[in-house]
C-alpha cells in the first residue's frame, strides 16, 4: 500500500505582550507551521486595577501538533 509517513511534535507557546500583538503573533504562527494544528489557545487579560494600569501583561499559550511528512 502507498502510505504516508509523518512524525508529529507537540510544542507548547505561552507569549506576552499586548493583545493585538499577540493576535498577531498567533495568525503568523498558524501561516509559518502551515502542516499543524492548533489544539488549544488561551488568551488573559489581566484585570486593570483602579489605576488604570495592570502589572501583568496579556500572555498567550498556544498548544500546536506540527505534522513533518516524511519523502
Amino acid at each position: 500500500q502507498n502510505g504516508i509517513t509523518f512524525q508529529v511534535f507537540s510544542i507548547t507557546i505561552t507569549a506576552e505582550g499586548e493583545v493585538v500583538a499577540l493576535l498577531n503573533f498567533s495568525n503568523k504562527v498558524s501561516e509559518r507551521f502551515s502542516a499543524a494544528t492548533i489544539e488549544s489557545v488561551r488568551i488573559n487579560v489581566p484585570k486593570v486595577e483602579e489605576e488604570g494600569e495592570s502589572e501583568e501583561k496579556p500572555t498567550l499559550n498556544l498548544r500546536l501538533k506540527i505534522y513533518i511528512y516524511e519523502r
